[in-house]
């Protein structure tokens, strides 16, 4: 039984990643930009978030939002990218880098 909740569990992660990939492609961005996003997805340092999340106070670090909506009631030290979703600012929020919303607002 434990096999088989791992192999599900697995199953279920590539498949989240195989969706992801083709938000990521079917957006039709220039092959750097592509490149770049695939590389923050797969640095083990980048906060990755599958639905609906908010930030409060301080992340220091890139974020990636899948499927939001994001809210962001802080500031990120980083990049902030969403993919399928929309991202919301507060009052005073902020982000230190580049913020790509891919497939949303």
């Amino acid at each position: 039984m434990r096999y088989l909740a791992s192999a599900l569990l697995l199953l279920s992660t590539v498949t989240a990643a195989s969706a992801q990939e083709r938000s990521i492609a079917r957006a039709g961005l220039p092959r750097g930009v592509e490149t770049r996003l695939h590389d923050l997805i797969d640095d083990p340092a980048t906060r990755l978030i599958d639905g609906e999340a908010n930030i409060t106070g301080v992340h220091a670090g890139d974020v990636v939002v899948f499927k939001g909506p994001f809210t962001l009631d802080g500031r990120i030290d980083g990049e902030l990218v969403v993919v399928d979703g929309t991202v919301h600012f507060q009052e005073g929020s902020a982000v230190s880098g580049d913020v790509t919303p891919l497939n949303g607002a």
